[in-house]
């Protein structure tokens, strides 16, 4: 019986011994686990600094959105403070001068016309940059029919170009004898205006390779066109300090 009651003992402490090593174990696991998920966070949030300081906002934004739920901290929450305080969201080189800029009718993008004859295209989510190139050697504006089918883009050299965005097939038009300086949509969406300085307004069907109708008696450049969004007219405005309203659904002005 003593020795049945020794061997026991034994097999008792063994046990004891096995399983406070198993406990211990998970702990020091668990510790460099969480030590793991620190140093982790910690990382992302001196990215999302590092990339603040240099003008990478929206970077900044995602990686310390990605340390905050990596783990939450005082200093993740100050430092996303600050971002949310700053009013520049980002900015992009897009290696030309940038003219005309639209977004898309669903504000997930943004259109910028560029000195080179592209037009960048900018998902705003993941700020990937689609270039579109069409027949114009120098873009000056850009607009987005409204139901977000279509994107056209006028200019320097007086040529109009008209993207399918589905298929992203475009179609060049000889527009204007010099440049073409502005382009609007009309609330239709099927329907645009083009001005330029050979002193002349284009009503366009964007289906079409010639225009409907035209205005041709503003006597100088234009240079500004606006729609109204409820009769259809356009304003006209340019040099000599003038402004014309007209409706070329009436032909009239």
């Amino acid at each position: 019986l003593g020795l049945i009651a020794v061997v026991l003992f034994a097999l008792e402490r063994e046990t004891r011994f096995q399983r406070d090593r198993a406990e211990f174990q998970r702990q020091r696991a668990e510790e460099q686990r969480e030590r793991a998920i620190e140093r982790s966070a910690e990382a992302q949030r001196e990215g999302a600094r590092a990339a603040f300081v240099r003008g990478a906002h929206l970077e900044a934004r995602a990686k310390l959105r990605g340390a905050l739920e990596t783990m939450d901290s005082s200093l993740s929450r100050a430092l996303w403070w600050q971002l949310s305080s700053e009013p520049l969201s980002w900015r992009r080189n897009l290696g030309g001068y940038t003219y005309g800029a639209d977004f898309s009718p669903d504000s997930k993008s943004i259109a910028v016309g560029i000195s080179t004859g592209s037009v960048a295209v900018i998902e705003l989510e993941t700020m990937a940059v689609e270039m579109l190139r069409g027949r114009i050697d120098h873009v000056l504006d850009v607009a987005y029919s409204p139901d977000g089918e279509h994107l056209v883009a006028t200019g320097r050299n007086g040529d109009v170009v008209i993207w399918e965005l589905d298929g992203r097939r475009s179609r060049a038009l000889h527009a204007h004898e010099e440049s073409a300086w502005e382009v609007e949509f009309f609330a239709d969406g099927g329907h645009f205006v083009t001005c330029g300085l050979d002193e002349s307004v284009l009503y366009w069907n964007d289906t079409s390779d010639q225009p409907e109708d035209r205005f041709d008696d503003f006597g100088s450049e234009v240079r500004a066109i606006a729609i109204s969004p409820t009769t259809g007219e356009v304003a006209i405005g340019g040099g000599r300090k003038k402004v014309a309203l007209w409706n070329p659904r009436r032909g009239g002005s």
